[in-house]
């Protein structure tokens, strides 16, 4: 009888609840994902929504913040700033 001593290495991915959680959440619009929150909210009583920020201004300020950015021109320099030959 031959005795052998063998060393196997192997690798998995696994995917925790959290990771998927994390993922689908990801994938969400902003609509559904303010009601994800709210469902939460509603469902465990420990919850409590932030009472510094409402949701409906947040919502406001990321929407404004990305207006202003698609709507300010690039900036060009000055007649004054432009050598002359």
């Amino acid at each position: 009888m031959r005795q052998s001593l063998g060393l196997r290495q192997g690798m998995s991915l696994a995917m925790t609840p959290a990771l998927q959680q994390a993922i689908r959440m990801l994938q969400m619009s902003t609509q559904d994902l303010q009601q994800e929150i709210q469902d939460a909210l509603d469902s465990n009583l420990l919850l409590e929504p932030d009472e510094d920020e409402s949701a409906a201004s947040t919502e406001a300020d990321i929407e404004a913040a990305a207006d202003a950015d698609s709507t300010v021109p690039a900036t060009a320099p000055e007649a004054e700033d432009i050598p002359q030959d």
